[in-house]
């Protein structure tokens, strides 16, 4: 929050300037808060004050300030941290090196990640889950999937960072490859977390998919959805959503727009009615939805099924200036997320 820090510069000004001497677990505190708040520049202020007052920066805060350039506009300030930690005969620490990682990954460079992950087994630090999602998120995003598959393969087979219910690093992959037009890897990693899963709760894999073992969350299932809607399945993506209400996981709405917008993908206005039926049932919010639909009515030349969502709109009360944009072919929301295919994996990252 803007206010937030802005108000917690204030303090810590007024209180320099009336005589008192911050602490070097002050200072970290001040940099690790700008970082989660994603200001770098506040905590390169912050560290630059710590320097300024004679303090000698600890790897705690060194690793704050990695953090926060790691997420900042300018990455790759993250890695000129880790140099100065090392500068000054401290040792990186795994958060030191995921900062690192992170930083390549979000430079679009997660081949220097890769190799940071190297030098780090190398250095006797052990990689962690944090890693592993760091990692996978960054190759899938360049488009590397295989890649991404190797990485998560290798570190189940090392016991590292690859267990069961990393459930970010899962979705992430299935996303990947539904993405890719790869279906049926879609389908064995959501297998394979079952099994995970199974495993976990030290029931055998051959309990997997049945018994009280805790589901996959509802982005994975998101994930795999969109993946069978991608691949053309239809059929297959209205069972995974009734198999996904059974295991009593609620549906969102990036969930019932997947498979609403892969119904329309696909020229099935009846099934993408079907989703939008189910979207209301669920309680969510369905006017970008109708107008979406009314948009591909409305070019397609489906009259009938463009009259019954004109029906829609109007119980709905959906204002006229929608209706009008959708008609239009200008339709807000879900036709506008469709170009980005984005699932909502990111902010497990952050």
């Amino acid at each position: 929050d803007r206010g937030l820090h802005k108000h917690m510069k204030q303090v810590y000004l007024a209180t320099t300037a009336a005589g008192v001497a911050p602490t070097l677990v002050t200072y970290g505190t001040l940099v690790s808060r700008a970082g989660k708040g994603r200001r770098a520049a506040d905590a390169r202020f912050y560290y630059g004050e710590l320097l300024a007052r004679g303090l000698r920066p600890d790897v705690p805060v060194l690793n704050a300030l990695m953090n926060a350039e790691a997420k900042g506009p300018e990455p790759r300030r993250a890695l000129a941290v880790l140099a100065d930690l090392r500068a000054r005969g401290l040792e990186p620490t795994v958060i030191s090196y995921n900062s690192a990682c992170e930083a390549w990954c979000r430079a679009g460079r997660p081949e220097k990640a890769r190799e940071l992950v190297a030098a780090m087994r190398r250095a006797g630090v052990a990689p962690n889950e944090r890693t592993l999602s760091i990692l996978v998120n960054g190759l899938c995003k360049a488009g590397r999937v295989e890649e991404a598959l190797a990485a998560f393969r290798g570190a189940k087979r090392e016991g590292g960072g690859g267990s069961a219910a990393n459930e970010f690093v899962y979705a992430t992959l299935i996303d990947a490859c539904g993405k890719a037009g790869r279906l049926a890897e879609a389908l064995e990693l959501y297998r394979e977390l079952r099994f995970d899963y199974a495993a976990a709760a030290g029931a055998g894999p051959a309990a997997a998919g049945s018994g009280p073992h805790r589901p996959p969350n509802v982005v994975v299932w998101t994930a795999l959805l969109d993946a069978a809607c991608r691949g053309g399945q239809l059929p297959l993506a209205f069972a995974l959503l009734e198999e996904m209400m059974r295991c009593g996981v609620a549906p969102n709405a990036v969930t019932l727009t997947a498979l609403f917008r892969g119904a329309l993908r696909l020229g099935d206005p009846r099934a993408a009615r079907q989703a939008l039926d189910v979207l209301r049932a669920a309680g969510l919010d369905t006017k970008v939805a109708y107008t979406t639909l009314l948009s591909e009515c409305s070019t397609s030349q489906e009259q009938e099924t463009a009259s019954q969502i004109i029906q829609a709109l109007a119980e709905n009360k959906i204002h006229q200036q929608e209706l009008a944009r959708a008609v239009a072919g200008g339709s807000p929301g879900v036709g506008d997320s469709s170009s980005s295919g984005d699932l909502g994996t990111e902010e497990v990252v952050a």
